[in-house]
């Protein structure tokens, strides 16, 4: 609820998000230590962590196209060191 997403990208960030979780899970990189906190905090904070993760790569990304366009149509572009590809992302 907190992301502020439409149904569709809350369902895409929640799928990915529960696959790494389960992949830290498998590859022991998350493990539960008893004594500590429950088990539902782990998870729960490891998952909203990720989700976070997620969404400052993606504005990270948007931002980079941004500044981009913005250098293109001013006519700086760097010729050296920058792609020009870039991934397909949902505005």
């Amino acid at each position: 609820m907190k992301f502020r997403l439409g149904e569709d990208e809350q369902l895409d960030l929640a799928s990915d998000a529960l696959l790494q979780v389960t992949n830290k899970l498998v590859s022991g990189k998350l493990v539960y230590m008893p004594g500590r906190a429950p088990v539902f905090n782990l998870l729960t904070t490891t998952t909203y962590r990720i989700m976070y993760s997620i969404m400052n790569k993606k504005n990270s990304q948007r931002n980079g196209i941004r500044k981009l366009v913005e250098d293109a149509a001013a006519g700086i572009l760097p010729t050296i060191g920058r792609s020009i590809r870039v991934p397909n992302i949902k505005t």
